[in-house]
């Protein structure tokens, strides 16, 4: 009977094995292709996506616009405007618009008003100006 249960076991293995080479072979075939496929796309979107400008380029372009700030009142606290600048591969400003009031109303105005003013942000060789760039102003920083 031991011989009857071994030989059963070994059918089924290979019974099995069989299954797996016959239904597997296409599924890998797609995983791999599939895998390929990704790597493509990844390949695609690095060499599409814009390189960052440095921290120091960075740095220069929101000083290009909190230079241009002008504010009568003082301001309680440190409260935060975000605002969405989009620009052209020049450096001119084409829109801009609060993404987030900082909750007083001065400030909010007084940094829309010193991106009208500023009109163009610098350009830096061997530096990519992003066509968005979205700030965070804080009046105390």
């Amino acid at each position: 009977m031991r011989q009857a249960d071994d030989f059963a076991v070994l059918i089924a293995f290979a019974l099995a094995f069989w299954c797996y080479a016959v239904h597997a072979g296409p599924a890998e075939e797609q995983r791999e292709e599939n895998l390929r496929r990704m790597a493509r796309i990844q390949n695609a979107t690095a060499l599409a996506a814009p390189k960052a400008p440095s921290a120091a380029y960075a740095m220069q372009i929101a000083l290009a616009v909190r230079k241009s700030i002008h504010l009568d009142t003082e301001i309680k606290g440190n409260p935060e405007a975000v605002v969405r600048i989009e620009t052209a591969s020049d450096g001119r400003i084409l829109n801009h618009n609060l993404v987030q009031s900082s909750g007083v109303v001065e400030w909010d105005t007084s940094v829309l008003q010193a991106i009208v003013r500023t009109e163009r942000l610098p350009l830096e060789p061997n530096e990519a100006l992003p066509k968005v760039i979205v700030f965070h102003f804080r009046p105390n920083e």
